[in-house]
């Protein structure tokens, strides 16, 4: 099949959309992590200001490469078949309407980042005792992740089986030890108790 500049625009646009309309739906239900590269597998724990450009740089990953797939399919079919404008011409206009989209989202990101309060700040070390849920399994010797509720706020975090055993998803644990500044160890507890300590 020949690929044409406008076939390459479609291509662009529904691909981009479609991940785009994916990864915002799995954000709504709480799924984001497990549909994204694995550079977002990072915790923004060290203060809103660190924390601002790691999440930026993170949302940067799947995000950003559907966002600008998506505004320079888009962009360029409606510069070249609704202004009848030169292959180079809707190229150009196509790559600088997917960067400009692009930088849009980031900014509006690092916005609603420094939104949160400075008092949602937190460390690794600062919930160790409290309870939270394993949001990606817990392998016996590998690392999951969990939720937990901290200043009001449910953040997620690396952990690891504090016994080595393996802890499935939506069960409830306790921190009980700090690894590094960005993972934490877990014990299983009595999963009949659902709220936070």
């Amino acid at each position: 099949m020949e690929f044409n500049l406008e076939t390459i625009f479609w291509i662009s646009a529904v691909v981009g959309s479609t991940f785009f309309i994916l990864k915002t739906a799995t954000m709504f239900l709480g799924l984001g992590h497990d549909f994204d590269l694995a550079i977002d597998h990072q915790s923004d724990l060290h203060g809103l200001d660190n924390a601002g450009s790691v999440m930026a740089f993170k949302f940067m990953s799947l995000t950003g490469i559907t966002t600008f797939l998506m505004m320079f399919g888009w962009g360029g079919l409606v510069v070249l078949r609704q202004y009848q404008m030169s292959a180079l011409v809707s190229s150009i206009l196509a790559v600088v309407l997917g960067v400009l989209a692009v930088l849009l989202i980031a900014v509006i990101f690092k916005y609603a980042v420094k939104l949160q309060s400075s008092g949602a700040d937190y460390t690794a070390k600062d919930i160790i005792g409290l309870h939270g849920q394993v949001y990606s399994q817990i392998p016996a010797n590998g690392q999951g992740r969990i939720q937990i509720n901290v200043g009001g706020l449910v953040r997620e975090i690396d952990a690891i089986s504090a016994e080595q055993v393996a802890i499935a998803s939506h069960l409830n644990v306790e921190v009980v030890s700090q690894i590094d500044p960005n993972t934490v160890s877990v014990k299983l507890i009595n999963n009949l108790n659902q709220g936070d300590k």
